[in-house]
């Protein structure tokens, strides 16, 4: 509601808007290259949505203030040895996220939407199903994932119930304040919480485990959730043929020729 206020009071006001764009622009100069460029975009959207908009030679002396370069973060590697480590210090739901996500390669948001009734876990290997509404491309597929994922999500499953009418009370007193969002006990998704949820249990298991490293310049972690993507695929192409595997992830350009050509994939998922 405040940004809401702040928001109207903006846009009811006076104001040179491009002046405005380039101090926004400037005042990005310490920010990482890609990071810089994600938030100058989003502010130029939201004005454009508000019938604010800037000619073309406007925005490239914008974009002229922004810092230059691409990622600057020195990233780490999660290999089966970190992998395993990371495990160790995970709660049940945590380590069937983490299996379900190096297992499959699926992004994210589409692991914390799928439902109850798009796991097949009765299936060799068991399948997942990713429906086009909450799959990046818009396109639905099937993830497979490893037996050792399997049993971690049955153990998961077993307890969910349990953990979503404790979330309900845990937060009643922040719900009254209205500073968070009541739990819904009919949650249908198999992870039924958000990303930062996500982000903080994964950054709590790097640090028990001593991988948490930040790169001095940036001040990000070298090592985070969204690199089991590029796990599962630098594992599962060791196997198996790369069209497969890019296809398996969701990358668009593969789909229909992948799913014609290979009618029939053993998945054997290195396990951590």
């Amino acid at each position: 509601e405040d940004l809401d206020k702040l928001a109207e009071r903006y846009l009811s006001e006076d104001r040179n808007h491009f002046q405005d764009l380039l101090r926004f622009a400037a005042s990005l100069s310490g920010r990482p290259p890609i990071t810089a460029r994600s938030y100058f975009s989003g502010v130029k959207e939201w004005l454009a949505m508000n019938d604010i908009t800037f000619t073309e030679r406007q925005l490239k002396i914008a974009r002229n203030e922004l810092p230059k370069g691409n990622a600057r973060t020195v990233k780490d590697e999660i290999d089966p040895a970190k992998l395993r480590k990371i495990l160790q210090h995970l709660d049940v739901k945590g380590r069937a996220l983490v299996l379900v996500l190096a297992s499959s390669g699926m992004r994210i948001g589409e692991a914390l939407s799928i439902t109850l009734d798009d796991l097949k876990l009765d299936r060799e290997p068991p399948e997942i199903t990713i429906r086009g509404e909450y799959a990046k491309t818009g396109e639905q597929r099937y993830a497979f994932i490893s037996r050792e994922a399997k049993e971690a999500l049955i153990e998961w499953l077993k307890v969910r119930e349990d953990y979503l009418r404790q979330a309900k009370n845990k937060n009643k007193g922040l719900i009254k304040k209205g500073k968070a969002k009541a739990k819904n006990v009919d949650d249908d998704r198999v992870f039924p919480f958000s990303d930062e949820v996500v982000n903080e249990m994964f950054t709590r298991a790097l640090r028990k485990s001593g991988l948490l490293k930040v790169d001095r310049a940036t001040r990000r972690k070298k090592l985070h959730i969204h690199m089991l993507r590029k796990f599962f695929k630098s594992q599962l192409a060791q196997k198996v043929p790369l069209d497969a595997v890019e296809a398996l992830m969701g990358h668009s350009g593969y789909l229909t020729k992948a799913y014609r050509r290979y009618t029939c994939l053993l998945y054997t998922s290195p396990s951590p």
